[in-house]
Order: C-alpha cells, then structure tokens, then sequence
C-alpha cells in the first residue's frame, strides 16, 4: 500500500464501468484532504427499495453533503463508507480490522476522528 495513492471502498453489489468516479480527486489532492466521498451515480438494481435509498443518497451526496464538507470543510454528515476514498497513509494509520456488517462506515468514521479533514 502506498502512502500517497487513493484506495476505495466499492461494495460487492457495484458495477463500475469506467473511471469517471475519480474526476474527484485532484480537488480533494489540492486542497489537502485525506479522504472524500465521489459521487456515486445510481443504476437500476434488483431491489427496488436499494435503487430508492441510493437515489436519497445521491442526491445528499451532490446536495447537502457538497454544502458541509465545503462550507465548513468536515463532513459534519455525509461522509458514508460507499465509495470512501482515502490515501493509502490513512490505512496504515487507522487499520482496516473491524468485524463489522458495515465496516466501511466504521472505517468513515474513524478517519472523521483521526483525520482533520483537510
């Protein structure tokens, strides 16, 4: 793992067709941060309530979540374990050793106690 290289979290049930999730990155890169949440643009599942929930977070993820992390620059609300994006330094430091159902919001979480955000 390296320090300086992104790593994400992307669940069993994604279905990534290209790289565009990642035009992201160099603004978070420039403005120092440690990790960041790409917006994760929703498609058609099987379950109908996931597809419903995923749009909800869709549109936090461009709405109310954009107004925290760059107003106050902490994702007071919003950061959430899909699609987590964090250097490879913030691994080493806070461990990825959790058994949990959710361990990518556990992981979120630690990073918002470890981490400034930026």
């Amino acid at each position: 793992m390296q320090d300086d290289k992104w790593y994400t979290f992307i669940d069993d049930d994604n279905l990534l067709l290209d790289d565009t999730f990642l035009y992201e990155i160099p603004y978070y890169e420039e403005g120092g941060f440690v990790g960041c949440n790409p917006v994760l643009f929703t498609r058609q599942g099987r379950s109908t309530f996931t597809t419903i929930m995923d749009w909800i977070r869709y549109f936090e993820d461009i709405t109310v979540f954009r107004f925290f992390t760059g107003l106050t620059k902490r994702p007071w609300i919003g950061l959430h374990g899909e699609m987590l994006t964090v250097k490879g330094r913030v691994f080493k430091e806070i461990g990825y050793d959790k058994s949990s159902i959710a361990e990518d919001f556990n992981f979120a979480i630690q990073l918002i106690r470890t981490f400034r955000y930026q």
